[in-house]
């Protein structure tokens, strides 16, 4: 008993270079756990926010082009103005053969009342009713169309199809022989389907980068919730028009009126993105410019610098 009594007051005596192990151990599991989540946090913030950050740089880029593109239709129909006035008025197959020549969708002349119109060339975006389409050419009307598809997050289950379309016009006074300005040269190019525009955005952007055959960056215009333009791929390599757009981002763009910088599921992924407004000259939403970057190929970077952390740790 009493042998039994002295075995229980015996301290358990720990070796002295066991216990600074331990202490070493404890103090390298913290600092190693801290690191671990800071750089974990410095890794994500800087692969994704930087990539974000760039994207949002990349959409100056795309408006850039695109007002060029306004600026370029301008200086055609100023040019228009002053050297075909007769020859527009007066000849079907020159019209025809204009609008070849500079890739025209539409040349139309209205007249004005005395004193309606007294400035220079004008460019804008505007929203063509289908009706508007059809007095300028059933064939423009046509190719308007554009048939919806259903898009997984999108905001509308209702498929129907476009009509309407986007244009970028440039409008002039014209005068005639006398000089005396009596009529309004408007000469436009429909957005829709207009992939010259979107595929010219890209390339200068994001040159042809790809990731598993698939384009890294891409570009689209919208018409309200629908692709009307764009380089975005479906499943089956096809461009998505009539894809509709994420319903989180229809609700900041066209329910705020403000632009979407943030990732954003894009008709079959997830990409980094950005959305403005586009909008009419009397200051109404009625369509969104878009670029995107597939967000995997960062992923992968991120995860392989997670990797190496670790095992550097380790």
């Amino acid at each position: 008993m009493q042998a039994q009594q002295k075995l229980s007051n015996r301290k358990i005596h720990v070796p002295l270079r066991f216990r600074i192990f331990a202490g070493f151990a404890l103090i390298i599991f913290f600092l190693g756990a801290i690191i671990l989540f800071y750089g974990r946090y410095f890794i994500a913030q800087n692969i994704i926010g930087r990539a974000q950050r760039e994207v949002t740089r990349y959409l100056k880029a795309a408006w850039s082009e695109y007002h060029h593109e306004l600026d370029r239709l301008g200086l055609v129909a100023d040019f228009l103005s002053r050297l075909h006035a007769v020859r527009i008025s007066g000849s079907s197959q020159k019209v025809k053969d204009i609008k070849e020549r500079y890739k025209l969708d539409y040349i139309l002349i209205d007249a004005l009342a005395p004193g309606e119109y007294s400035r220079g060339v004008i460019t804008e975006t505007k929203l063509l009713t289908s009706d508007q389409l059809a007095h300028i050419s059933p064939e423009l009307a046509s190719k308007a169309v554009i048939a919806d598809r259903a898009t997984p997050m999108a905001r509308s289950t209702h498929l129907g199809e476009l009509r309407d379309a986007l244009v970028m016009e440039a409008s002039v006074p014209m005068g005639d022989q006398s000089g005396q300005v009596k009529n309004l040269l408007r000469v436009g190019k429909m957005l829709n389907r207009n992939f010259d525009l979107v595929d010219r955005i890209q390339e200068i952007i994001f040159e042809k980068k790809k990731f598993n055959g698939k384009p890294t960056g891409t570009v689209t215009v919208f018409l309200g919730d629908r692709r009307i333009a764009t380089t975005v791929l479906t499943d089956t390599g096809e461009r998505a028009i009539g894809t509709l757009l994420s319903q989180s981002v229809s609700e900041k763009v066209y329910g705020e009126g403000v632009s979407w910088n943030d990732r954003a599921f894009v008709v079959n992924d997830w990409y980094l993105t950005a959305y403005e407004p586009i909008r009419s000259r009397n200051g109404k939403v009625i369509g969104i410019l878009y670029v995107g970057i597939l967000e995997r190929p960062f992923l992968q970077i991120r995860q392989r610098m997670f990797f190496n952390l670790g095992i550097i740790l380790l």
